[in-house]
């Protein structure tokens, strides 16, 4: 069977099944038009859990979390900490203990709750755009110009540079604790062994195989492969550890419109979180 499906993929390309693609549910965050709101970044947990979060440009006092259950039901919501100060709360990883890890901005913190809201440990960490989890439980973070991995009781233990942030850092580590780092202002994503060293960047600027227009959130299979979301094209990339692309998994067609953020479910199920609201998990 190896043989044949090898012989039929050297002829035919990559063969995958007939359900690929399929919209197996959706549903839809409510969020204000005025000052507009937005999806920014979506995650889920080994529960299944959908966590979303929202992202209000005027008024960043309102930018928060929403917890789902596989239910598609509304179980929490974290609040801005820093909503007097109005400052930048958003992005969303899941830590070892099942902890939810975020950041605020302005005031350099890196951020740990329970899923029920409690908080658990604050630490410093410079200028943080987007943070991430390795295999070792380390929190690794996009800052605005760095790049740093930080022990589980906020230490840094490395730190290098990373080119300036132009519009949001979005960041995801893979099984070999590779370290993606995106930015829809950037025309490509970079890659990061767990040294911190640069493999290699992907993508240019256009709307063809291996081109991007707005790179926003990322996420692995087991084997290593990239997921990246393409916001403007609406449509996501398959590209191999290496870096070289594979093919669109989802795009138009599907129904996929400004894709900000990508994940896996406990299912192996995509769950995309569009900008204007909608939550869509698709059979990959």
């Amino acid at each position: 069977m190896e043989d044949c499906v090898n012989n039929i993929n050297s002829c035919l390309g990559d063969v995958v099944p007939d359900v690929s693609g399929k919209l197996v549910t959706s549903f839809k965050v409510e969020l204000a038009e005025t000052p507009e709101e937005i999806i920014m970044h979506v995650t889920t947990d080994t529960n299944g859990d959908i966590l979303t979060g929202v992202w209000c440009n005027e008024d960043r006092s309102r930018n928060r979390i929403h917890i789902y259950d596989t239910n598609l039901d509304l179980q929490g919501t974290i609040t801005n900490p820093r909503a007097a100060e109005k400052e930048a709360f958003v992005g969303i990883a899941i830590d070892d203990d099942s902890n939810i890890v975020t950041r605020c901005l302005v005031s350099d913190e890196i951020i740990v709750y329970t899923k029920t809201g409690n908080h658990v440990k604050t630490f410093h960490s410079e200028s943080p755009e987007a943070v991430a989890v390795n295999s070792k439980g380390q929190y690794v973070v996009a800052g605005s110009n760095t790049l740093t991995v930080h022990h589980k009781d906020g230490m840094v233990l490395q730190t290098t540079q990373d080119p300036e942030v132009k519009f949001q850092k979005y960041i995801h580590c893979n099984v070999n604790d590779d370290i993606i780092v995106s930015d829809p202002g950037d025309d490509h994503i970079r890659v990061y062994d767990s040294t911190l060293q640069l493999k290699y960047r992907y993508g240019t600027q256009g709307d063809g195989d291996g081109q991007v227009d707005a790179p926003c959130g990322t996420c692995c299979l087991d084997n290593g492969d990239i997921i990246l979301t393409d916001f403007f094209n609406h449509r996501l990339h398959l590209i191999t550890p290496e870096g070289v692309f594979k093919r669109f998994l989802l795009s138009r067609d599907n129904g996929l419109f400004r894709p900000n953020d990508v994940a896996i479910n406990q299912l192996g199920q995509l769950v995309v979180g569009e900008e204007g609201g909608k939550i869509k998990v698709f059979q990959l």
